[in-house]
């Protein structure tokens, strides 16, 4: 209801007075019980100027239509004076049931690039001391302790290189990291307890990086494993500076290296073991000269001069017919084996003699000088077939105790 007294004029009776006098209280009634409804209250003091609702009062707003709805502004039950200051901007009241983002609406938006992270603030609630507090993006994380989740974030990025500040990274087992087309490139695999591990150093100009194995265990190994019938591929030279290449199959077949001339060639040379039946430990040094090995089915020419029979092990016995030497059959380059039996043929001796008849001293040198009584000739003992060695002083004394006896035989 609206104020329905009026001023009394001076013209009006006294029954008009009545009737605007009882208006008016019924007018006080209603502002009493909160019926009236006014459309401007104005009050004016020279200090301020100020509107007092009383206990359990409050403001309605009707709104752009006189309907059944509308709007009570209600103080709390205050404990001690207080003052809410509206801001000098228009704008729109957030309230704690709002439903909408009042507060961004119609704000500019910034990029992440445009965000100053040391003085750019948020606003933030204060639990211990229920107040609102301004803090920067920087304070913001540091008291988080950094950065702990991007889990909400499917696909984050990072803005510059990630930096770990001395802390690791951990992978879970059996994750990788990716490609840029998120492809695996490579995958970890976890081992419980785990005390060894690789580590991956670079190098400066003239020296190459580095693999290695380090960890707790005093020995290390290495393991590379191709997949399936897949191989360890090194597209270049290999150097094992110290140390020893083990060949192990896990099949049970020998272990083999095989030399190509060519990638693309599908003939090769085999080095191969000797089978497990063999039991072998053998040990094979390379000779120091350059030249080419030769296998027993070779055609292959060893030059006679790599044959060192000086460092070989003495017979130890006489030599008999069955003992074989190597012979080059012709000259002509085929090696051939032959018994010794051959050779007493050859120089004509039978049964361990020689004969006289095959000794050519008609093309032996002159001994370019006189005889000398220490000068050897051969003599046949006895004429019983032993051969001995006689200097010519004992012809000489031969012929002394005979000197007579050949005089008169020469006459």
């Amino acid at each position: 209801m609206a104020i329905t007294a009026e001023q009394v004029e001076s013209s009006n009776t006294l029954e008009q007075f009545r009737q605007e006098f009882n208006s008016l209280q019924s007018d006080v009634s209603g502002l009493e019980a909160g019926t009236i409804a006014f459309t401007t209250v104005q009050t004016t003091n020279t200090n301020t100027t100020t509107v007092n609702i009383l206990e359990d009062g409050s403001l309605k707003f009707e709104g752009a239509t006189d309907d059944g709805f509308e709007t009570t502004l209600i103080a709390a039950d205050p404990t001690a004076d207080r003052t809410i200051t509206l801001p000098n901007e228009s704008g729109t009241v957030v309230l704690t049931g709002s439903s909408g983002n009042e507060l961004i609406t119609d704000k500019t938006s910034i990029a992440s690039a445009g965000v100053a992270a040391g003085s750019d603030e948020l606003l933030l609630s204060d639990a211990s001391a229920s107040a609102l507090k301004r803090i920067t993006v920087d304070d913001l994380i540091s008291s988080a302790g950094g950065l702990t989740s991007v889990a909400a974030d499917t696909t984050p990025q990072l803005g510059g290189n990630l930096d770990t500040n001395s802390n690791n990274i951990l992978i879970d087992d059996a994750h990788f990291i990716a490609d840029e087309n998120g492809n695996e490139q490579i995958i970890f695999q976890t081992t419980s307890s785990a005390v060894n591990q690789i580590d991956i150093t670079n190098a400066a100009t003239g020296s190459g990086p580095s693999i290695a194995a380090t960890g707790s265990d005093t020995n290390i190994n290495i393991t590379i494993n191709p997949k399936g019938s897949g191989t360890v591929n090194l597209d270049t030279n290999v150097e094992v500076s110290d140390g020893l290449i083990e060949l192990k199959t896990g099949t049970g077949n020998v272990a083999k290296i095989k030399f190509y001339c060519e990638s693309g060639n599908a003939h090769a040379q085999t080095l191969q073991a000797s089978p497990h039946s063999a039991g072998s430990s053998a040990v094979v040094v390379l000779p120091t000269a350059s030249g080419n090995l030769i296998g027993t089915g070779d055609t292959g020419t060893l030059p006679l001069a790599a044959i060192d029979i000086d460092g070989g092990t003495d017979i130890g016995e006489a030599l008999v017919d069955a003992d074989l030497l190597i012979v080059d059959n012709g000259a002509g380059g085929t090696n051939r084996k032959v018994a010794m039996s051959r050779i007493a043929t050859y120089v004509g001796a039978a049964a361990g003699g020689f004969a006289i008849a095959n000794l050519d001293i008609d093309g032996g040198a002159d001994i370019g000088a006189a005889l000398a009584t220490t000068d050897l000739i051969i003599v046949d003992d006895g004429a019983g077939g032993t051969n001995r060695k006689a200097t010519l002083a004992r012809l000489l004394t031969l012929t002394d105790g005979n000197a007579t006896a050949l005089a008169i035989a020469l006459g």
